[in-house]
């Protein structure tokens, strides 16, 4: 997405409506769009401010609601496991850290039926 337009902008375009100014002549003084200036007045007039929204994705991930969960069965699985951990605890432990795979990609496929095999994702 782009950049917002400057607040200075907004408070003109606004002050410009409201000393009696029609939406388009206020849009051809400023060379904004017609939505902007409506965008901006109703903005104005439903939150009293004119700072803009926040763009975007908030962030995280699908699995950050999992994660301690998995750490709490692999730390148990250890635990319990005499052995070295396995290819697919390493793996698991990889994907905990990293969670930078989508869940459609064909490496998370293999990396969900690898923990699942292990038993070591919850069921759905």
């Amino acid at each position: 997405m782009g950049k917002a337009h400057p607040i200075e902008l907004r408070e003109r375009v606004v002050d410009f409506v409201e000393e009696g100014n029609t939406h388009r002549a206020s849009a051809a003084h400023f060379r904004v769009s017609v939505k902007f200036v409506n965008d901006m007045v109703r903005l104005k007039q439903e939150t009293g401010s004119l700072q803009p929204k926040t763009q975007g994705h908030p962030g995280g991930s699908k699995l950050d609601r999992v994660e301690e969960w998995v750490r709490r069965r692999l730390y148990e699985k250890s635990a319990n496991s005499k052995s070295t951990p396995s290819s697919s605890g390493n793996l698991m432990i990889a994907w905990c850290t990293s969670r930078a795979f989508t869940l459609s990609s064909p490496v998370s496929m293999e990396r969900s039926s690898v923990a699942s095999s292990a038993g070591i994702l919850p069921v759905p």
